[in-house]
């Protein structure tokens, strides 16, 4: 009997990678670069490598694919590289600077430790909407929500035409205050831009994706899901187009940084942040549970980032407020930290301080480390590892990709003549600073959640992380890493393994003692919520479980 697959896909900074998945048990795994022109490609190429790796032609391998489960970096990158929609702004009357004013943590959110230091060079991130495409409407609701100042037909339709028809705006984001005590009025906006633009607009409600106190930080979870709202839905039409075109009939879902999956039509782009890594825990977990590990420590090691998270007594970490490009967004997404050490990671010589330093700066995948022969001239941690001949050149990606180690050697060069040392210094050194900047990421993560780095087992993936994993553990006092036949791939691996899984957020104030049934209210409403969506997503409620009307 030929195997039904579930099929997890896992976008990264440099690489694309798959995991096959058989109803069989049967598991494989492929890689292949990451366009950042055009995403999908990537994607359909890391499918062809997976059909030839199964010898079967690609339109087999999709007309035997139950579920595609798709993690990215879409959103991430449109934050980071600020490359989003032009995004409008509806916010009650007497508040449109607060992206500009935000809190006084702002200033530092997003910032390593050396960059606070530097006091005078502190400054804003800009905001993700321009001040002239913020307007205010006259209304109000009170911390109770309660009405106090009615909010007109009239005052929502000024606002909103003069950002759609006269400013151009892509995105729509409405946040109007206290709309989590009672999303009145938010309602009556996203009532009049569907009847009147329906879907020529993108648009986004606060209280739909965070119905928590605190406008800044829900302000700036809705400017960021229209931001990155746009480029996510187009890709994802495009993708699912390319994948149904090449014969896949089944279904396609999302994960999302919570750790579970949706259908696209039901998942926020906001909440598709740190998705990738959400798999890489979730595989964790899946293997922890099998190993009987109660403490991991999760390495992630891409070409472009290092990305760190904790798994403890069977739980993992959900971010209070993560933030994003220094923004902070109200999403539970699963508390992972990460910072500019992969394989890609760039390093150059300071001539005047006679220091090597590398990262954060990224060759990413194109042009990629200088050894990939597509045009990058600069140093990265992967030429390092060719001339350390810690990589073999010649099987690289299984032997699809060779490595060319005369350009590693070349760009070594540039650096090693700054600094006068020979080649293999220079690569050594690189080697070092990257694993002492990984082992410092580990031991402030662990040591603030009140344990010892020694106290964990280490489970090293990606792409790189087996490579320097001996490197960093040995000096956090690691004894146990563990490094799984799928660790190449272990994201993709958890996203085919994830469950659907939808979160709402809210908060209530309460007067203690309080009556029990006004707690159970709020409660009901959220679940009711999560019911509707679940009903939508085609599952049915039986006997207060769940049983899905899609055979998968």
């Amino acid at each position: 009997m030929r195997d039904k697959w579930i099929i997890g896909v896992d976008i990264g900074g440099t690489f694309t990678d798959v995991a096959l998945v058989g109803n069989s048990g049967t598991v494989y795994m492929s890689k292949a670069p990451t366009t950042p022109s055009d995403p999908a490609n990537g994607v359909m190429d890391a499918l062809k490598r997976a059909a030839e790796i199964i010898s079967e032609p690609l339109s087999n391998l999709l007309g035997d694919t139950q579920r595609i489960t798709h993690g990215s970096t879409i959103a991430t990158n449109a934050l980071l590289t600020r490359d989003g929609a032009k995004v409008g702004l509806v916010t009650t009357k007497g508040f449109e600077d607060t992206p500009y004013i935000m809190r006084a943590i702002g200033r530092v959110d997003g910032l390593s430790e050396e960059e606070i230091r530097h006091v005078m060079f502190l400054s804003k991130p800009t905001p993700l909407a321009d001040r002239h495409l913020i307007k205010g409407v006259p209304e109000r609701m009170d911390a109770e929500g309660n009405p106090v100042i009615p909010l007109s037909t009239e005052a929502i339709k000024t606002a909103v035409d003069e950002l759609i028809e006269i400013h151009k705006v892509e995105a729509l984001a409405v946040c109007l205050l206290n709309s989590w005590a009672n999303p009145e009025h938010e309602q009556k906006v996203l009532d009049y831009v569907e009847s009147a633009y329906g879907e020529r607009i993108y648009s986004s409600y606060s209280h739909r994706l965070a119905r928590v106190a605190g406008e800044y930080a829900r302000m700036n979870t809705v400017l960021a899901d229209c931001f990155v709202g746009p480029k996510v839905k187009q890709y994802l039409s495009h993708l699912e187009q390319q994948l149904r075109q090449a014969g896949f009939g089944g279904i396609f879902l999302l994960m999302q940084g919570n750790g579970g999956l949706a259908s696209p039509e039901k998942c926020a782009p906001v909440a598709t942040l740190q998705s990738g890594p959400a798999g890489g825990m979730l595989a964790t977990s899946q293997m922890a549970q099998l190993l009987g590990h109660s403490q991991v420590i999760t390495a992630d090691m891409g070409g472009t980032s290092f990305d760190v998270g904790l798994y403890s007594n069977g739980y993992w970490r959900y971010a209070t407020e993560p933030v994003f490009d220094r923004f902070r967004i109200l999403q539970p997404i699963i508390e992972i930290e990460s910072i500019g050490a992969g394989g890609g990671t760039i390093a150059h010589a300071d001539p005047q301080l006679g220091r090597l330093i590398v990262g954060p700066a990224s060759a990413g995948a194109d042009p990629g480390p200088a050894s990939y022969g597509q045009g990058g001239n600069q140093p990265t941690v992967t030429d390092a590892n060719v001339a350390l001949r810690i990589l073999d050149p010649e099987y690289f990606l299984g032997g699809a990709h060779p490595l060319h180690p005369e350009k590693a050697s070349e760009a070594l060069q540039k650096v090693a003549s700054v600094l006068n040392l020979d080649e293999l210094e220079v690569a050594a050194g690189i080697h070092q600073i990257i694993n002492g900047k990984m082992a410092d990421l580990i031991r402030r993560q662990v040591i603030r959640s009140g344990y010892l780095p020694g106290d964990f087992v280490l489970y090293a993936f990606g792409g790189a992380a087996a490579i320097h994993a001996v490197g960093f553990a040995r000096d956090l006092g690691i004894h146990t890493i563990v490094v799984f036949p799928t660790s190449p791939v272990f994201s993709a691996f958890g996203i085919a393994m994830a469950d659907v899984v939808h979160t709402k957020m809210m908060t209530c104030h309460y007067s203690l003692p309080t009556d029990p049934e006004l707690i159970n209210s709020s409660l009901d409403e959220l679940e009711n919520e999560l019911l509707a969506v679940m009903e939508q997503e085609n599952f049915s409620q039986i006997a207060n479980n769940f049983e899905a009307l899609y055979d998968t």
